[in-house]
This record gives structure tokens, C-alpha cells and sequence, in this order.
């Protein structure tokens, strides 16, 4: 049985905003404060690896608080790690657990997580976050600074291949 590993004091999260990106048993874990619960999850979305230290949290009813992937809009209950989506009669459903959540406990300002595991290693027990939960995640919103200037723009500076020359107005898509 996995035991209980201290990770950050209470005081630490709610300086960040409710959000701290941990590491407990080498997997990369979101540690998240919302309406004075605290949660854990793998911190990388299970779809495609998206960041979600910094995702927006919705209400969904039934399913409580639940992340969205920034990449893809993917909606992952907080509680349960399952993927959620809304169907043709505009009712929220779930696709089953696909997100690996972690039990956490606050005691004495200190918080703990406890690291679920796939029992045995057994495939019919792995979720799909596993996939992604040892890597770092991609950066998100947070403090970070974006660089000044379009992307293009950017690689137009730095000379690349094939942006060298070429009219404003030869860009894809644009109206002659």
C-alpha cells in the first residue's frame, strides 16, 4: 500500500493560486485547491499530454469541479478523473475514469498525497494519463512570459527555412 508523502503546506498552495505542479513517486501531479477542497491528478491531460496546472475549472452538476484541457477543451472530473462530455440532449456524460486522481489530505498546514497506482502493474488497470504522468508537463498560463511577437513573426526573424522573402500578403488563406 502507498503511503502518504507531504508535498507542499497549505500555506505554499494558496500563494500559488491553488495550483502547484508536485512530483511524488516520479509522476508529474497537479495539486489543486478549488471552493476549499484540494485535489491531485496526473498533470498532463490523457487525450494528447496537455497541461493542466493552470486549466480553467467548471461546474458540471453530478460530476462536481472538473479541469479543462487547454489543447482540446476535454472536461476531466476533479474527483473522479473521468473524461466528461455533453451529449446531443445536452446532458453530461461520462467516458469513465481516463485521468489518474490521487488521494490527498490536509493535516496540521501540511498537505499529503497518496499516489494511486495501477494495481500489479496490470493492464485492465491502467488509465490513460499513465501514458503521460512520468514526463514534464508542456508549459501553461501561470507566471510565464510569452515572447513579444507572432510566432511567424519570430521565425521570420530568426531567419527559417522558407520564411525568407516572402510578401505579407503571400501568406496562406488570405483574400486576393
Amino acid at each position: 500500500m502507498a503511503s502518504a508523502a507531504p508535498v507542499a503546506t497549505v500555506t505554499q498552495l494558496r500563494e500559488n493560486r491553488g495550483r502547484l505542479l508536485v512530483k511524488v513517486e516520479g509522476r508529474y501531479i497537479a495539486l489543486v485547491e478549488h471552493a476549499g477542497e484540494f485535489f491531485a491528478m496526473d498533470a498532463t491531460c490523457y487525450h494528447m499530454g496537455g497541461p493542466l496546472l493552470h486549466a480553467d475549472i467548471e461546474d458540471l452538476g453530478g460530476f462536481g469541479p472538473a479541469i479543462v484541457c487547454p489543447w482540446h477543451r476535454y472536461q476531466i472530473s476533479l474527483r473522479t478523473g473521468d473524461g466528461l462530455y455533453v451529449n446531443m440532449a445536452r446532458h453530461t456524460c461520462s467516458k469513465g475514469s481516463r485521468q489518474r486522481v490521487h488521494a490527498v489530505e490536509a493535516r496540521d498546514g501540511q498537505i499529503y498525497v497518496t499516489v494511486s497506482h495501477a494495481e500489479s502493474g496490470a493492464a485492465e488497470h491502467r488509465v490513460e494519463s499513465d501514458t503521460y504522468a512520468f514526463k514534464p508537463p508542456a508549459p501553461s498560463g501561470g507566471a510565464q512570459q510569452l515572447p513579444p511577437g507572432r510566432s511567424g513573426d519570430v521565425l521570420a526573424r530568426a531567419g527559417a527555412a522558407g520564411m525568407r522573402g516572402l510578401p505579407r500578403s503571400a501568406g496562406a488563406g488570405c483574400a486576393g
